[in-house]
């Protein structure tokens, strides 16, 4: 085999890969815990962890915090997080189904009628690094 055929395979088959930086906005109280889901398609977007690629839960100890997924190949991504503001690893609602604690997704949708869909809430990534920011929404009566 040529090595100019080789390197054409390598090539090929190798995926470029990237970092997605997600800054967390808004976090009402330092308490509690951060938890992220990243999809990389549709399916179970946003609430079915068990489909994310990605998934991860930090502490919150400011009114702001920084996450890094690494190691992804290009394509589209969409992230959802929530405010575990007890500790109780789920986002809690309140009678009327109204979400009692913090959350967001990727690209910051506006929250008209119900959970964004997949497409409303993806970020390309197709470069070394790409940066997001999530603005926290709270919304619910306890």
């Amino acid at each position: 085999m040529n090595t100019n055929k080789a390197l054409s395979l390598l090539s090929n088959n190798e995926k470029c890969k990237s970092n997605l930086k997600i800054k967390i906005v808004g976090i009402k109280k330092k308490q509690g815990q951060l938890c992220l889901s990243l999809f990389n398609c549709k399916q179970g977007f946003p609430n079915n962890v068990n489909k994310a690629i990605e998934t991860c839960c930090i502490e919150v100890t400011d009114n702001q915090a920084t996450i890094n997924f690494s190691n992804l190949e290009y394509g589209s991504y969409a992230v959802a997080v929530f405010h575990d503001e007890n500790n109780d690893g789920i986002l809690n609602f309140n009678w009327l189904g109204i979400p009692i604690e913090g959350f967001g997704f990727s690209q910051n949708p506006h929250i008209l009628k119900g959970i964004p869909k997949f497409e409303d809430s993806a970020v390309m990534v197709n470069d070394d690094h790409r940066n997001i920011e999530i603005k926290l929404k709270y919304i619910g009566l306890t």
